[in-house]
């Protein structure tokens, strides 16, 4: 068995050429681009090793290489934040159809640090953006402000619709959102969204359970208010605020 600090050293040094498998294909893929990262993931695009089919995107978990033990907690909370965006991810689409979020599986690979697989969120071979806020934003530099407006109502309502199946259906809330969580794939008119490791069980009583919910739609409006207008609202005072509506050209 290797010891603890070469495992921390195989950790540290993912990157281009790492592998990982899909348990249920069997199917092997190879990280080519480091896409983002966040306080609990790396994030890359990668290829499947006999240059067939689809690109996936592979999200490996982030810590310190010193809590890299089979001993640390903070490890044992990691994985089960994975394995929860893994539950709630298929929850979600056994409830809509398959709407809202991509397919998730875990991802197998020799080391400790859990690693999800998942479809990418653009089209195959295009280096095209379906993030929602630069899609919004593309429209509103090119003069397009009607039609970057209704792309945000109609990506607000289909939020909306998500956020009910969460919430009635499902019986839980996900009060850690993010404008980069939302992408939108204008083929099919369809939001996607992505990061489902903090979620919250709602709570029995009525009005605590009301009350996460309607922090959760404060937060919707936080987003959409953030993607639109390009600061976030708690950043900005009511002068801020009016001058920042000003700046920007509406169509309606």
């Amino acid at each position: 068995m290797e010891s603890k600090d070469v495992i921390a050293d195989r950790v540290k040094e993912i990157g281009a050429g790492t592998r990982v498998k899909d348990p249920n294909t069997g199917v092997e893929y190879e990280l080519r681009k480091h896409l983002a990262s966040g306080r609990y993931s790396y994030v890359y695009l990668a290829k499947r090793t006999d240059g067939s089919g689809l690109s996936k995107v592979v999200k490996f978990g982030a810590l310190p290489p010193g809590e890299i033990t089979d001993s640390s907690r903070r490890l044992q909370n990691l994985k089960e934040r994975y394995e929860l965006e893994v539950q709630i991810s298929r929850r979600i689409r056994e409830a809509s159809s398959g709407r809202f979020v991509p397919e998730i599986v875990e991802g197998e690979w020799p080391y400790p640090i859990p690693v999800l697989i998942m479809d990418k969120m653009g089209g195959e071979g295009q280096d095209e953006d379906w993030s929602l806020s630069t899609q919004i934003r593309a429209l509103q530099e090119a003069g397009e402000l009607l039609q970057a407006e209704r792309l945000a109502a109609k990506a607000g309502a289909q939020y909306a619709e998500l956020l009910k199946i969460l919430h009635e259906k499902l019986h839980q809330a996900c009060p850690d959102r993010k404008p980069g969580d939302f992408y939108w794939d204008p083929n099919k008119s369809q939001l996607y969204v992505l990061d489902w490791n903090v979620v919250e069980e709602l709570p029995n009583s009525s009005a605590e359970a009301d009350k996460k919910v309607q922090i959760e739609i404060r937060q919707f409006g936080e987003r959409w208010f953030e993607m639109l207008l390009g600061v976030s609202p708690k950043s900005v005072d009511q002068f801020q605020f009016e001058q920042s509506a000003t700046d920007v050209s509406w169509g309606t």
